[in-house]
């Protein structure tokens, strides 16, 4: 039996981070995504299930990327109202 079968298939939060740090790299290209990152990560936070070391790791890394960039574009926001 492989190792790849006896491990669990991802739940809906690892799913998300995933989603999320993938997102959060092309965000810097396409700032704008970086809103719908936010709101993974918040679903991350904010959610129950359990989280792989692995996937948590990739949570802090999209994280890592994106809060600094949505604290750029609220001072930029906040520099021109």
């Amino acid at each position: 039996m492989s190792e790849e079968a006896a491990e669990p298939p991802p739940n809906v939060r690892e799913q998300t981070a995933r989603r999320a740090v993938r997102g959060a790299v092309l965000g810097l290209l396409l700032w704008p995504l970086q809103l719908y990152v936010f709101w993974l990560l918040l679903r991350v936070f904010l959610s129950d299930e359990p989280l792989t070391p692995e996937t948590r790791r990739l949570a802090t890394i999209a994280a890592c990327i994106n809060l600094p960039v949505i604290a750029l574009c609220c001072w930029l926001l906040g520099q021109f109202l």
